[in-house]
């Protein structure tokens, strides 16, 4: 085929050039104006799949950033949501109808959240990793009223400072509680935000702690491993935990 185009005059082959290179950039105009369809398609992405019987899945609330990154999320008594930006530091209030309220001053103020949790007094606390960079060290507590401005309130003061925190929990009685999987620790803050050590690996539980929740029948804090796929519980009295959950390893 090259051959017989060769044969063509010059007019001929510039034709037939001018076809092959106007058809090629309107192939690329036709796929890009695709893509760009179905990115810009306000229909909610149908993506989640409920596997128990009964059970519907749907959008509750989208957020207006391109980079929210919500990697946490705490309920009020009231039923008020609220979670942050991984990315920006920013914090979200979300009604029950799933409207989406960026709280003042947050995005200025905080860097990255990594936990957040509504007190007993009302207030949110939220941990912040300073960076949104999960290998890096570091981290404050903040305290505030959604509205009033961010006030520091609660830090590890020793040299190591945290290491690898991963959440952060409030308790009926006021205090909070933050596990910290690079210390393997867990700290427990009073109302003043001094900091006391909780829990830590003493070799009878060989334990990361990652996410917490509270456990009212049995006053403990349930901490799930994701390293050892476990789920432990630790009394508020102290004394020792126990496994009460362990994922069963597929070998296969």
């Amino acid at each position: 085929m090259l051959q017989r185009i060769q044969m063509l005059s010059r007019p001929q082959r510039i034709f037939i050039f001018a076809l092959i290179f106007i058809g090629g950039i309107a192939l690329i105009v036709a796929v890009t104006l695709i893509l760009i369809t179905f990115t810009m398609s306000s229909q909610p992405r149908a993506q989640a799949q409920a596997l128990a019987e009964g059970v519907v899945v749907r959008e509750f609330a989208q957020f207006p950033d391109d980079d929210a990154y919500p990697a946490v999320i705490s309920v009020a008594p009231d039923g008020m949501l609220y979670t942050g930006s991984y990315a920006t530091g920013t914090v979200f209030e979300i009604s029950q109808d799933g409207v989406v309220l960026e709280i003042p001053q947050t995005r200025e103020i905080i860097g990255s959240v990594a936990g957040i949790t509504v007190g007993a007094d009302g207030r949110l606390y939220v941990f912040d990793r300073l960076v949104d960079n999960p290998r890096s060290a570091g981290g404050v507590i903040w305290r505030f009223f959604a509205g009033d401005t961010p006030q520091e309130w609660g830090m590890l003061t020793d040299e190591r400072g945290f290491v690898s925190p991963e959440d952060i929990l409030a308790l009926p009685n006021g205090d909070i509680i933050v596990a910290d999987r690079g210390r393997r620790e867990i700290w427990r803050f009073d109302a003043e935000g001094n900091g006391t050590l909780f829990w830590s690996n003493s070799g009878t539980l060989d334990l990361h702690p990652t996410g917490l929740a509270y456990d009212p029948l049995h006053e403990a804090v349930l901490v799930t491993d994701s390293g050892e796929n476990r789920v432990y519980r630790l009394p508020l009295s102290g004394g020792s935990g126990q496994v009460v959950y362990s994922h069963p390893v597929n070998d296969a």
